[in-house]
């Protein structure tokens, strides 16, 4: 009878031993499940903000695109722009590796991908603005320039009329000029020597001549201005050659008609007082005159006003 009671006893610990294990792996199991569970759903939250990080980092690449493509002058910004979003990204992608995330992590990776958003948000609407005053700036320059081009157009007009006038006005003073000039005739040249009283003697062999004495009438111009005139008279020699000598007054003009240089042998400077006159000027060189058919030409402001042909033997 004691034999069974030990029996019962030791069948009853065993049991109690049994339900106690029964229930410590229970316990054990219950607890497995709650960390599986747990982390499965640690690990959907981690490829939900994955995803929802890549979406955001996207749309803000695009944004930094279509800024690019509208050739905002902002080079700076968008290189600056560029670099935040890669190393944000970088460090929300940190906080998501798979095996190392906690819920801290997880609460800090959402709160920078929503600071990444609203980054997103502010920069467009940066970019917006600009976009704006781009266009602003682009129109004001289209003004701009259709000014200049009628400021061109304007300066171009007044150049023009300013150069027809100038031209009308050169014309005006070339007639006024041509107006002016003095007419003369009854050109006659004179070969002359001194006889010892100093009277003047004509003479025709050139080697008796001493002087050339070259006189004209020149008749009334009303439009010509009283007072002295300044005439150039032209000796040209026998072989074609103006005289010329730099002690007596010789010197070079312009032709009023070509622009051509005219070589002269002296300057005379008539008083012309509006009536008519005759003037005589005299022509004395220090070498002889040589034989041969010569020419005497007078010139008024580069005009060619009278000739003479005559001849010594």
């Amino acid at each position: 009878m004691a034999q069974n009671s030990k029996v019962h006893a030791l069948y009853i610990v065993l049991i109690l031993l049994l339900l106690g294990g029964l229930v410590f792996t229970n316990l054990k199991l219950k607890k497995s499940t709650e960390t599986i569970r747990v982390t499965t759903t640690e690990l959907t939250d981690v490829n939900n903000l994955k995803a929802e990080l890549e979406v955001e980092y996207q749309k803000a690449m695009a944004d930094l695109e279509t800024a690019k493509s509208e050739k905002l002058d902002i080079e700076g910004l968008l290189s600056e722009r560029e670099s935040e979003l890669e190393a944000k990204k970088k460090q929300i992608a940190d906080l998501l590796k798979s095996g190392q995330t906690n819920q801290a992590d997880l609460n800090k990776a959402r709160e920078l991908i929503k600071q990444l958003n609203a980054e997103r948000l502010a920069f467009q609407a940066k970019i917006d603005s600009l976009t704006v005053l781009n266009e602003e700036l682009n129109q004001v320059n289209v003004n701009l320039t259709s000014e200049r081009d009628e400021l061109t157009e304007t300066v171009a007009n007044v150049t023009a009329e300013k150069e027809s006038l100038n031209q009308e006005n050169t014309n005006l003073k070339s007639k006024v000029n041509k107006a002016e000039i003095l007419t003369i005739t009854n050109i006659k040249v004179t070969p002359i020597k001194y006889k010892s009283n100093g009277k003047e003697v004509e003479v025709k062999k050139s080697k008796t001549v001493e002087s050339l004495k070259i006189c004209f009438d020149m008749l009334v111009n009303r439009i010509a201005p009283a007072g002295k005139t300044e005439m150039n008279v032209r000796v040209i020699g026998p072989d074609g050659v103006t005289i010329q000598m730099g002690a007596l007054g010789s010197g070079e003009l312009t032709d009023a008609t070509t622009g051509n240089s005219i070589p002269y042998t002296y300057t005379i400077q008539p008083d012309y007082q509006n009536e008519e006159k005759t003037v005589c000027s005299i022509w004395k060189q220090d070498n002889d005159f040589a034989p041969g058919r010569y020419s005497a030409e007078v010139y008024q402001k580069g005009l060619l006003i009278g000739q003479e042909n005559f001849e010594l033997k």
